[in-house]
């Protein structure tokens, strides 16, 4: 007895000492070695709740979702009223779409940890994706409360606010991403712009987020030229021609090349703030941003007696709910049962292989790549009838220009676009389709087709 009792504590000093090298590189970043090493901890010692939780994060950072889950609900079952697990499975149940099951798991949590400022967060994220933003900004609040150092507790909390339209308090309480560690703050040496007169002053207006983002807010350029100063605008090379006819614009410059003849700067997502921005106060001066005058495109693929649609099925696939916001291009299959159009595929990237991948490319005529900037999208954009696409850049171009974009949306949107709603209060000519229930693209395209119907039988007879 005594010798077994010595061989089963040598085999989980073993498995310790697995656990604490997987430990040791998960912490070093090097998530391949912290899986091998979990493994052989968890061969050893099956029995153990801590080596399967940590098994399961090392998954969950390698995107392999299911085998994450697995390992949490093994985790639970030798130790049922852990906190830290439940909320773990809750957060990888969260990034399946599965908000209903995740939900549960994250009260447990609470339930069993009601001071855990972490697992409130993670319920209140979960309340938001189901929309519930209200009872979500209040488990905000009280995350706060037990953890005020804590930055994406606000960031979340602003973000929220937001969703709900109190845009005056979000953008306001917005500048606390710099207090993120994954956001860089410029390092200038030269003041940040406080909304002051800019006589005899220069500006230099910052892009600081993605290429819809710098769209969206360039709206506010105009009004900063009313402040009497030189504008000018640093965004990435694909954006230069774009924003260099955008009103109030005196010079743009390309982000890659170092430009210091300024006195002062503001990020582009700022703006907002600074002229203290509510619902009934967004910019209207619309259109804002226009297709280069000096540019021509061959129109010799766009059919002058049918009903022309521009859509995009995809955005960046670094955005970090791109999973959620981009449908594929199958959904949009189900749009060539209408007669009296035609489809032009505006997809760029990789996801643009897609259309020869499902040998589409004698249904869908592809533009896409025809475009090496967006001046060379909104040449086309200003030819279509109407766009379709996903949450991407594309819709901000539409929407600027003041064309007709209808715009699809995962079940949990992005703060932007708000709830309940199909109207935009940042683009006029804008519609919105929303899942109506988790990952439902389905539901949301048989809206459109819908809709659809109804504007080319109006497009016929005019």
């Amino acid at each position: 007895m005594r010798q077994q009792s010595i061989g089963l504590a040598l085999r989980y000093q073993k498995a310790e000492k697995n656990f604490q090298i997987a430990l040791r590189a998960h912490q070093t970043g090097n998530i391949n070695r912290a899986v091998k090493y979990y493994s052989k901890a968890i061969k050893i010692n099956p029995e153990n709740p801590k080596y399967l939780n940590n098994m399961g994060v090392a998954y969950r950072a390698l995107g392999q979702s299911i085998a994450s889950i697995a390992c949490y609900y093994r985790s639970l079952s030798l130790a049922p009223s852990n906190s830290d697990v439940l909320t773990n499975l809750g957060n990888a149940l969260r990034e399946i779409g599965d908000l209903e099951k995740a939900k549960l798991f994250h009260e447990k949590s609470v339930l069993m940890d009601s001071e855990n400022a972490d697992a409130i967060y993670n319920l209140g994220l979960t309340l938001r994706d189901l929309g519930w933003p209200k009872e979500a900004l209040g488990l905000f609040d009280r995350s706060r409360e037990l953890d005020p150092r804590n930055s994406e507790y606000e960031w979340d909390r602003a973000l929220t606010l937001l969703l709900l339209g109190n845009l005056k308090e979000g953008f306001t309480e917005y500048e606390c991403r710099w207090r993120l560690e994954r956001n860089k703050v410029r390092r200038s040496d030269k003041p940040l712009w406080d909304g002051s007169r800019l006589e005899g002053k220069t500006i230099l207006i910052h892009q600081e987020q993605g290429f819809g983002d710098t769209i969206q807010f360039s709206r506010y350029i105009e009004k900063v030229g009313k402040a009497g100063g030189v504008v000018v605008v640093e965004v990435a090379s694909p954006l230069l021609d774009l924003m260099s006819g955008v009103k109030g614009v005196d010079l743009v410059v390309d982000r890659n090349e170092v430009f210091t003849d300024f006195d002062y700067h503001i990020p582009m997502l700022s703006l907002p703030n600074v002229f203290g921005t509510e619902l009934r106060t967004i910019p209207k001066n619309m259109p804002y941003i226009f297709a280069p005058k000096e540019k021509k495109y061959d129109l010799a693929k766009l059919s002058k007696n049918l009903f022309n649609i521009g859509f995009a099925w995809a955005g960046s696939p670094t955005h970090q709910n791109d999973k959620d916001r981009s449908c594929g291009i199958l959904p949009f299959i189900s749009i060539l049962e209408l007669s009296g159009i035609s489809l032009y595929s505006l997809q760029t990237g990789a996801a643009a292989k897609e259309l020869s991948r499902h040998n589409l490319n004698n249904l869908v005529i592809d533009l896409g790549s025809d475009l090496k900037n967006f001046a060379d999208t909104a040449l086309i954009v200003q030819e279509l009838d109407l766009i379709i696409t996903v949450d991407t850049a594309l819709a901000h171009l539409a929407g600027a220009m003041c064309k007709p974009v209808w715009v699809l949306l995962p079940y949990a949107p992005d703060w932007r676009w708000m709830l309940e709603r199909n109207d935009s209060p940042w683009y006029q000519s804008m519609c919105l389709f929303r899942q109506p229930a988790p990952s439902d693209w389905n539901g949301a395209f048989c809206s459109i087709r819908n809709a659809l119907r109804e504007k080319v039988k109006q497009h016929i007879e005019f």
